[in-house]
């Protein structure tokens, strides 16, 4: 590297030097290596993990479907390594990608169906089979979608569709089972319950979440 241009991103490089004695080994190019390499390795390792969890999620627990997991099954415990597996991903590559086209791949790679023009910023879970996100919706950032409830010992998995055009604002939940319809918005913040329909064009806030418009 060439150190007049390493000079203009690190201008205390030659200063390190002739004051704190910095080793000649730390280098403008050990510095650009550095902030080349770490980044290289995390996008692998994010690739990586995101692989390795939609390989094991089709191999270790193919398409969901609504119906219960007992705590006690195999299924359930490949379901926490999806998770943890997902969050590891999440960690290092995919929050980095949401609102965008790429996590929309991914969530279609795992069984999901979305839509065009969606805008997705929420959370992720194994249970993408059971999630409907239609031409134009918007996810708001850390926005939740749940496909499970735990119920008496077990996972209770039921579709969550979200309708064309609707919003989702930021912090929102919709637990397992909700609907929200065409062109409806959900308030920041709104936990709309399992089973809960949010009509077309309607408002829904508060928790848990309530009608506050309907046109």
């Amino acid at each position: 590297a060439n150190p007049r241009v390493a000079a203009l991103f690190f201008p205390s490089w030659e200063r390190l030097k002739e004051v704190d004695g910095v080793s000649e080994s730390y280098s403008p190019d050990t510095v650009f290596f550095a902030a080349a390499f770490v980044p290289g390795v995390q996008l692998a390792i994010g690739c990586w993990c995101t692989l390795v969890t939609v390989c094991v999620k089709w191999a270790g627990l193919g398409r969901f479907q609504p119906g219960q997991t007992s705590f006690a099954s195999v299924r359930f415990e490949l379901w926490q390594q999806c998770r943890a597996l997902l969050a590891t991903a999440d960690l290092v590559l995919l929050q980095r990608l949401r609102g965008s086209e790429w996590i929309c791949i991914v969530l279609r790679a795992m069984g999901a169906t979305v839509g065009a023009n969606v805008s997705l910023w929420g959370h992720l879970f194994p249970e993408s089979d059971l999630f409907v996100f239609e031409d134009g919706v918007a996810m708001g950032y850390k926005s939740l979608t749940q496909g499970h409830l735990i119920n008496q010992g077990c996972l209770e998995h039921r579709r969550t569709n979200v309708r064309s055009h609707a919003t989702v604002h930021a912090g929102a939940s919709l637990l397992s089972g909700a609907v929200v319809g065409r062109d409806a918005s959900v308030d920041a913040g709104a936990l709309v319950l399992s089973g809960e329909i949010v009509g077309e064009g309607e408002t829904w806030a508060g928790v848990p979440a309530a009608r506050t418009y309907q046109p």
